[in-house]
């Protein structure tokens, strides 16, 4: 058990610096920052607010994942205790219910410290900064000739 959470507590550090990368990263670009015409506070406060709120999400996650590893053993177990399920299932819940509702205070946060028209298009950079990532997550697709020589 030791062992998890010491593999976890290095995975949340590295999602927290790799999320707090992207938001400063977009946020410092010199083409983004011309588009979105964002003062310096702005960007301080918006830096602030993702990164507070990204390290919030990612302990939940971290949380909902020891709680489906804790759930998996207690189905193995015998005879199965369904009072220790329950009680599992629902902090996983309780995690999924933290995840979410941080992203809505987020999303709230963020829309208050700017104005309409540049949270609209901060909301638009960001989905394709997730679409990026996601396409990269995509294996590319195979060729003909290597479907053929199969």
């Amino acid at each position: 058990m030791k062992k998890i959470f010491f593999i976890v507590c290095l995975a949340i550090t590295a999602l927290t610096l790799a999320g707090a990368q992207d938001i400063t990263r977009i946020l410092k670009n010199e083409k983004v920052a011309k588009e979105l015409e964002l003062t310096d506070a702005e960007v301080t406060q918006l830096e602030t607010i993702w990164n507070t709120s990204l390290k919030k999400i990612q302990l939940a996650e971290a949380e909902k994942n020891i709680k489906a590893a804790e759930l998996k053993k207690l189905l193995l177990d015998e005879p199965v205790k369904m009072n220790e399920i329950e009680k599992v299932l629902r902090a996983a819940l309780e995690a999924e219910y933290t995840i979410r509702l941080t992203h809505i205070q987020q999303m709230v946060q963020l829309k208050q410290t700017i104005s309409k028209e540049k949270w609209a298009k901060l909301q638009h950079l960001l989905r394709v900064l997730d679409e990026k990532k996601e396409d990269r997550d995509i294996p590319p697709p195979k060729h003909k000739k290597d479907r053929e020589n199969k």
